[in-house]
């Protein structure tokens, strides 16, 4: 691979490599034998006798954007920033071997860019169509190559990507007066080189305590009477706050929400994400009858994939939200309405996204349904009649939502597989009397002992599980309901 990088790929981080089969082999013009006197045991050969490739760490601690000073050091380097239009960059650090600098990101991940092309700071020169840095990095970390879907990279992306949007959603805050004095008039003279200039000396004075260092008096009076602040970020504690109370403030216009419900896709469950991690390529689905050791090499395989490629985990998740979102008679894209959803007709929906400890995505929902919260409020109305009625509302609407139904009634007629004789469920199949035993089919051990069989066959009397039961009223359903 690294003999094609450098004699074919053309990338400009490999253009002075020489090939591995090309590298001259030592020439020795005097060896003496080993022996005792010239010849050392090593101390740790796990250490010693490794050579370290180069690798690189990105500053994700130590510059970690925050609220009020995106990421830079203080306010008044954030300040300075946005009046000179300088966005920020993110440091490369080789470990323990290379100094940090700024590193494109082509040079960091050749196998995503393997030409050295399509940095979203785009080294070769100007885009034919214009892309933002932020677009670029939204778009490749929805790219359906798996290479764009491991961990590392979308670590990095989603870093540079966080970094960039404090820096572009900060705002300036200033102070009308400063000291009984119109500040309007003094900054009125003051130029971009007297803010740098006032920004490094306060940068200087506040890491070295040294109050001997010469201010520019109104630059630095600017400075101090001004403060920054910046978009939080989806991850932080910041934003957790704000996200609380924008939920307070839609409590208070809306009342108190109808429905909260829970999302949880299961990305070991699912073929899709062994799907948009394959690139395109057929994979084999077990059969339904396969054995016991190929279902488990089957879900170790998803298992893999999951956390080899998490990116195509979150393109699952968000293709079940939009899922969900139709069904709850939403538009997620325009936040609005478009009809009446399983709950009935949403006036405001809030969803809140967390992981798990398992590393999977889940989204909390809360839905304001129109007229809930009037009949909530009645139902404790001073008028008897005003709260019967909405009891009965709210009974009316719980028993038509929150159901389910496989298409069975007590008349209807089952199977028992083994004897087949054909009766409703309740004369078909009777109870066990053993109580002992059906206690401990609802205990935590003695349920696995048990395995569900706890009725009898009123024709055979033969045992029968629960599962069996169920798949007997399950095949009569889907004969008369296909849709089920």
């Amino acid at each position: 691979m690294l003999t094609w990088f450098a004699t074919e790929s053309g990338h400009q981080g490999y253009k002075d490599v020489i090939p591995p089969d090309e590298c001259p082999d030592p020439i020795v013009f005097l060896q003496n034998d080993d022996e005792q006197n010239n010849t050392d045991e090593p101390e740790d050969p796990t250490v010693e006798c490794k050579i370290g490739p180069k690798t690189y760490y990105f500053s994700n601690e130590p510059q970690k954007p925050t609220q009020s000073n995106s990421v830079f050091d203080n306010n008044s380097q954030f300040v300075n920033a946005m009046l000179d239009n300088t966005a920020p960059t993110m440091l490369m650090y080789g470990g323990s071997y290379l100094r940090g600098h700024e590193v494109p990101i082509e040079d960091a991940f050749p196998i995503q860019f393997p030409f050295g092309l399509g940095s979203p700071h785009h080294s070769g020169g100007k885009r034919r169509v214009p892309v933002s840095f932020e677009e670029c990095l939204k778009h490749y970390m929805r790219l359906s190559l798996n290479q764009f879907m491991r961990p590392d990279f979308i670590l990095v992306c989603y870093h540079m990507l966080c970094r960039h949007t404090s820096y572009k959603t900060g705002i300036i805050k200033c102070k009308t007066q400063h000291k009984g004095k119109s500040l309007a008039e003094k900054i009125s003279q003051i130029t971009v080189d007297d803010i740098k200039t006032a920004a490094s000396q306060l940068s200087l004075q506040q890491n070295t305590n040294d109050p001997n260092i010469v201010l520019n008096t109104t630059a630095s009076s600017f400075l101090k009477s001004v403060t920054s602040s910046c978009k939080a970020l989806g991850h932080t504690l910041e934003a957790a706050k704000e996200a609380r109370r924008k939920v307070y403030a839609m409590t208070e216009y809306f009342g108190t929400h109808s429905i909260f419900f829970t999302v949880t896709p299961d990305d070991e469950c699912t073929f899709t994400v062994r799907m948009y991690a394959n690139m395109g390529k057929k994979i084999i689905i077990p059969q339904c009858d396969c054995s016991e050791d190929e279902c488990i090499a089957d879900f170790k395989l998803r298992a893999k994939s999951r956390t080899k490629f998490p990116g195509a985990c979150s393109l699952y998740y968000q293709s079940v939200l939009q899922a969900v979102y139709e069904i709850l008679g939403w538009d997620h894209l325009r936040n609005r309405k478009k009809g009446v959803g399983i709950f009935g007709e949403p006036i405001a929906i809030m969803r809140a996204d967390e992981e798990q400890n398992r590393r999977t995505l889940h989204g909390h929902f809360l839905i304001w349904i129109k007229d809930f919260s009037k009949i909530i409020s009645n139902l404790f109305h001073s008028n008897i009649e005003t709260r019967e009625e909405a009891r009965t509302k709210l009974s009316e609407y719980v028993q038509k939502v929150f159901c389910s139904d496989y298409g069975y009634n007590e008349s209807m007629e089952i199977t028992h597989e083994s004897c087949q004789a054909s009766l409703p469920i309740s004369s078909l199949f009777v109870e066990s009397s053993n109580k002992q035993l059906l206690r401990d089919a609802r205990h935590k051990v003695g349920s696995v002992d048990v395995e569900g069989n706890i009725a009898t066959c009123s024709q055979c009397h033969s045992i029968v599980s629960t599962e069996e039961m169920f798949n007997s009223v399950l095949t009569v359903s889907h004969a008369i309901y296909p849709y089920i």
